[in-house]
């Protein structure tokens, strides 16, 4: 289990504190990050959201979507400087933090933690549908758990500040040159595999100049185009 929650009965606000957010990557062939489905809880409520794991973010996000739906306990504010990648910072920003707690699907276990409160967390992210996959996992009996998602928003980013506490060290390389890795939460593969989706170039970086999360996703904003676009 992951420490327990603070209690507070009200709102605060802290001071300036600097994050780092490192995630970058650059595929040809599709890479496919780490996604998984968890249950999101609060006071007796349940909601099956699917959440990103990104080793490269100092803290946890969770989307302002779900917090409204649970009605959620604001914690405090905090304003948070994003060290990007290359070495720039973006301009100071507000940030609420809630408490939030997850579990995995078959409710084995469940943490608790605080996350930064974000309008959306990011857009498309690809899903592992390739039937080769499938089967090698089945074989391997690995049960994936990003399989039950429904919808393609991503609702949570789970980083660095919980992920150490989550992982097993279970991990399976794939014939497919992914790689399937355990957590408390449950199985995430990610890696660069085989298929391609056409010939798009995608990039994942949480934070990229001083723009919003959200805009990050956009290839648009990135200067990417497919080949159908040249």
């Amino acid at each position: 289990m992951c420490p327990e929650l603070r209690k507070n009965n009200e709102p605060k606000s802290f001071v300036l504190k600097s994050e780092n957010s490192l995630s970058n990557c650059r595929r040809s062939k599709t890479v496919f990050l780490q996604t998984l489905c968890v249950l999101i809880r609060r006071q007796g409520q349940e909601k099956i959201i699917c959440a990103v794991i990104d080793s490269g973010s100092q803290s946890s996000y969770v989307s302002e979507k779900i917090m409204t739906q649970l009605k959620a306990f604001l914690l405090r504010t905090e304003t948070v400087i994003h060290t990007l990648f290359g070495g720039d910072e973006t301009e100071p920003k507000n940030h609420k933090v809630f408490a939030i707690e997850v579990s995995s699907l078959n409710r084995g276990f469940s943490c608790g933690f605080e996350a930064f409160y974000e309008k959306k967390i990011c857009g498309f992210i690809p899903r592992i549908e390739n039937d080769e996959i499938w089967n090698e996992l089945k074989i391997k009996k690995i049960v994936f758990a990003d399989f039950f998602r429904e919808e393609t928003d991503i609702n949570l980013l789970i980083g660095a500040d919980v992920l150490g506490k989550l992982l097993t060290g279970n991990t399976v390389v794939l014939e497919c040159g992914l790689t399937a890795v355990e957590t408390k939460l449950g199985w995430t593969v990610f890696g660069k595999g085989s298929c391609r989706i056409d010939n798009i170039l995608l990039s994942f970086s949480m934070h990229s100049m001083s723009l919003p999360a959200n805009k990050l996703w956009k290839l648009e904003v990135l200067g990417i185009v497919s080949e159908n676009e040249k």
